[in-house]
């Protein structure tokens, strides 16, 4: 007997277990607390959130969700509408892979393709320092720069915590025109990136991934909603700045040039100059102060 209850159940049992229902007691809810736990909660999203203005740490997902679901969502939606073949090329589980390919059915010879772009930066989850430099040189890659204008990456050995946030970490690259006359040019400028490392995000976000232009303050991102599509405005930066230093460098090498009229120059101010090894001095005197200029030689 006591077997069988095991495999049937008792009509008094159901009875008992009814009682015991009604007799329990659910334990009554307090709305106001809880209403003011979750007003704290949503007052602390929005104060980190106010705190990061310039959404460094905390943006939008631009893939959507993760690039997993993505791929087997999308997947089964086009095999509902008739999509019989997939592009099986790209490996879904692998980081380098910055689109997910469908063709769709149709009449003539030729195949639709159906193609979802991915942020081609790594996830926080598979995150490494040097895979980013190189996805950084390959981002400088695709701006449309002034002919003659060669750059270099270079990572440096800086990382900023910053509290309750993530990471930062810091990249570098210098543009200059090196000519066969100047090998090792004057002028440099310098590109500023930061890689920001969201601790607040999930992980299959991409890092988020900003730069600003030497001598300017706009801040510009390298993925997302704030992106510029464009990839010709760099050229106007980078040539500026190359611009402004190479005139003020003439300027110095003007300064040193002894058949320069002096009839050009104020009475009250005067200038010498001289030279220390591979090294041009420019000394400018005026009335209320001097100023010592100096350049290395490129000849």
């Amino acid at each position: 007997a006591s077997q069988g209850r095991h495999f049937k159940t008792d009509p008094l049992d159901l009875v008992k277990h009814s009682e015991r229902i009604e007799k329990h007691t659910v334990p009554t809810i307090d709305t106001d607390a809880l209403a003011q736990y979750l007003e704290e909660i949503a007052q602390e999203a929005a104060n980190l959130i106010n705190r990061d203005s310039k959404q460094e740490f905390l943006y939008k997902n631009p893939n959507g969700w993760q690039q997993k679901k993505l791929y087997y969502n999308v997947k089964k939606f086009y095999q509902k509408t008739g999509v019989t073949k997939m592009d099986s090329s790209k490996d879904i589980d692998s980081t380098s892979s910055n689109s997910i390919s469908f063709a769709a059915p149709s009449s003539s010879t030729s195949s639709e393709e159906l193609e979802i772009k991915l942020e081609p930066w790594s996830l926080i989850e598979d995150f490494k320092f040097p895979s980013v430099v190189h996805q950084i040189n390959e981002f400088i890659q695709t701006w449309e720069l002034s002919s003659a204008t060669k750059f270099v990456v270079i990572a440096l050995d800086k990382i900023e915590h910053i509290p309750l946030f993530g990471k930062r970490y810091y990249v570098e690259a210098h543009f200059s025109k090196p000519t066969p006359k100047c090998p090792n040019p004057l002028a440099v400028a310098k590109v500023y990136f930061q890689i920001n490392v969201s601790h607040l995000l999930p992980s299959d976000y991409p890092v988020n991934v900003t730069y600003k232009f030497e001598s300017y303050k706009s801040q510009f991102y390298a993925m997302g909603a704030l992106k510029i599509s464009s990839n010709k405005f760099q050229r106007y930066y980078i040539d500026s700045i190359l611009h402004m230093k190479l005139s003020f460098y003439a300027e110095l090498c003007e300064c040193r040039n002894p058949l320069k009229p002096l009839e050009k120059r104020k009475k009250s101010e005067e200038s010498e100059a001289f030279s220390i090894g591979d090294y041009f001095f420019c000394l400018h005197v005026t009335s209320s102060h001097f100023v010592v200029y100096w350049t290395q030689k490129c000849f």
